[in-house]
């Protein structure tokens, strides 16, 4: 079928084209070097295609059909393939940094120096599949099936697995550099129990670093609450990627920043809350502390007076300038970064958020003027420190939707500190020693 205009009849939406492959059975479509940046593609059927050096940046293939088609060099950065079939596929040179192939069918298919940087292979069906000098740091395998897998000349780098059983029926052992990068997920969760044992016995009496935040406000309802913790966990968790990451990439680190959650190992945790007079106490681990995340929380103190000046100018300004047109430019701003940020979520299939946590309280600008970045802000990134102000400020952004809350509640007083969470409940405030 020469000169057929493939790319019409997919414009015309999912079902028209299912329907079109159905009525054209031998049909092989050509979509060489086609523009299919996050397409909505959902259980297409592109059986026996060809994608050669196309672009699908983003798309959502999720249960698409590529059984046979040729997608050698193709870019699918970011592509969900959840459950997609991609049987005995050329993926030769594909890039899939960081897509989702979760219970994807990539049996037979040909993945030689395949990029899966990052990329969700949990549950996918490998089976007989060719990975030679595929790239898989921090690839998630876990559950996936490798059976007469080859992955000869492979890079695995933080690569997680369930168990090192999976890897028994390879078509190939891994070498011990290879294995020396595998990250067994069973092993580490019995390390990980072992050590938290010894650290509580080792230090069952010790006091605990803690992020302390008090408040006035009263009258609090279970979804007030949610939405309080969820603003300050939110900023933490930014917080600490700032400080904790390597990238390099100033737009990669905004984006990561917009992401609900980064998971992280160590996440916080709260060791008490008192309501009325709301009394907030949060750390990241039980008994020890690495002086890093001691730090994190000092900056989020930080954020949390950051946020109730940024608040309070905000309110002023709100009640002294009704209608201007710096208003109208700043809120139709913060309307388009709601906007920006939603997307982004869905294309990553993001759960939704509360409306409190879409909608920015303030304005980037006056979070900026009121951003005081304690000297403990101190980031493994050049890229984090040299745009410190205009990344903490985003960081703070959640901040101020706890601190909104707390003002909801008719708060007049909000503090936050840093100190020692003693096993009798008490707090003793005091700065972090080394």
């Amino acid at each position: 079928m020469a000169g057929l205009n493939y790319m019409a009849i997919l414009n015309q939406g999912v079902e028209a084209w299912n329907k079109w492959r159905g009525e054209n059975k031998g049909a092989k479509p050509d979509f060489f070097r086609a523009d299919l940046q996050f397409m909505k593609l959902e259980d297409a059927i592109f059986c026996d295609a060809n994608f050669f050096n196309a672009n699908l940046r983003g798309a959502n293939l999720k249960g698409a059909d590529f059984e046979g088609a040729y997608l050698k060099e193709v870019n699918l950065e970011g592509a969900n393939l959840k459950g997609a079939s991609l049987q005995a596929t050329n993926l030769d040179s594909v890039c899939l940094v960081g897509a989702n192939l979760k219970g994807a069918n990539v049996q037979g298919a040909y993945l030689k120096d395949a990029n899966l940087k990052d990329a969700n292979l949990q549950g996918a069906s490998f089976q007989r599949a060719y990975l030679g000098g595929a790239y898989l740091k921090g690839a998630h395998l876990e559950g996936a099936n490798l059976q007469g897998a080859n992955l000869r000349g492979g890079t695995l780098l933080n690569t997680t697995f369930t168990s090192k059983v999976q890897l028994n029926e390879l078509e190939v052992p891994l070498t011990e550099k290879q294995l020396s990068g595998c990250i067994f997920r069973d092993e580490e969760e019995y390390y990980e129990k072992q050590s938290h044992e010894k650290a509580d016995t080792e230090t069952k009496n010790e006091p605990v670093y803690t992020l302390r935040i008090y408040t006035d406000a009263y009258d609090w309802t279970p979804y007030d609450m949610s939405v309080f913790l969820m603003g300050i966990q939110l900023s933490v968790n930014r917080v600490q990627y700032l400080m904790t990451t390597e990238e390099t990439d100033l737009e990669k680190i905004k984006l990561k920043l917009r992401t609900a959650f980064p998971g992280y190992a160590q996440t916080m945790r709260v060791a008490s809350i008192h309501t009325g007079s709301l009394d907030f106490f949060g750390n990241f681990v039980e008994k020890t502390l690495p002086s890093k995340y001691a730090k994190v929380l000092i900056v989020a103190a930080g954020l949390v007076i950051t946020s109730s000046c940024s608040l309070a100018a905000w309110d002023l300004h709100q009640q002294s300038v009704s209608q201007t047109e710096l208003n109208k430019v700043l809120k139709e701003k913060a309307q388009l970064e709601v906007v920006k940020m939603k997307n982004e979520m869905a294309l990553r299939g993001i759960i939704d958020l509360p409306e409190e946590m879409q909608t920015p309280q303030v304005p980037k600008e006056i979070i900026k003027e009121h951003l005081d970045i304690p000297d403990e802000f101190v980031p493994n990134s050049k890229t984090v420190e040299e745009n410190k102000e205009i990344l903490l400020t985003e960081a703070a952004e959640p901040m101020t939707s706890a601190v909104a809350q707390c003002k909801k509640r008719k708060a007049k007083e909000i503090v936050a500190e840093t100190g020692y969470l003693h096993p009798d409940g008490t707090f003793k405030p005091g700065p972090f020693e080394e």
